[in-house]
Formats: structure tokens, C-alpha cells, sequence
């Protein structure tokens, strides 16, 4: 199941409104919303702000739900100058910072203003 995080309802709201959502889970102050987005199974996840709570309401969803894949949304890439709106970053992967020594799979971001 493909899931897409947000720190902040911002972030996730033009998927919000675009799904049917069959239901929705509250943890640790995160909205978890199940349902379908265009005909696929999806969660979208509102987490809050900061590292510790990303990571916390992370680790519950990969152990609740079969998670696939996972996307982040975020505003961040907007702080650049010379991003715009709607470009997309991809890097082959991405260190945590927990956790040095692993290797994560693709990271994509999106640019929005």
C-alpha cells in the first residue's frame, strides 16, 4: 500500500479531498486517512511537525498497515530560490539520521509554493 506523509493538513489536503476515505485512525495527534485516491488503495497521514513525531507515527503505520512505498510532501523544497512550484526532487536514496549506516530507497519530493 503506497502511503504519503505530511507534517502539516497543508501539505496533504488537494489529496484529502480527492479520495474516498473509508476510514480514519488517530495516533500520537496524527490523522491516518485510509481509503482510495483514482481507484488505488492509499493512506494519507498527517503527522505534525518535528523528526521525533515523523518518525513515531512512521514506525506505527509500517506496523499497522502493509505498507509498499512511501512518499513524502512537503513545503521544504519551497525555501530554495530557485525551485518552483511543482518540481519534483528525486534522489537515489537518503541517510537517516537515526540511523547512518542505512540506506533508504527513493525519495521524491515535490516543490509547492
Amino acid at each position: 500500500m503506497l502511503v504519503l506523509f505530511g507534517a502539516l493538513e497543508e501539505e496533504i489536503s488537494c489529496f484529502r479531498s480527492s479520495m474516498v476515505i473509508e476510514d480514519t485512525d488517530i495516533y500520537y495527534g496524527a490523522r491516518v486517512y485510509r481509503g482510495s485516491y483514482k481507484g488505488k488503495n492509499l493512506l494519507l497521514v498527517s503527522h505534525g511537525v518535528g523528526r521525533r513525531r515523523a518518525s513515531i507515527i512512521c514506525r506505527w503505520v509500517i506496523d499497522r498497515y502493509p505498507v509498499s512505498s512511501i512518499v513524502s510532501l512537503g513545503f521544504a523544497g519551497a525555501l530554495k530560490p530557485v525551485s518552483h512550484t511543482g518540481d519534483m526532487f528525486v534522489c537515489s536514496s537518503m541517510m537517516c539520521a537515526d540511523d547512518p549506516t542505512g540506506v533508504r530507497q527513493v525519495l521524491i519530493l515535490f516543490c509547492i509554493r
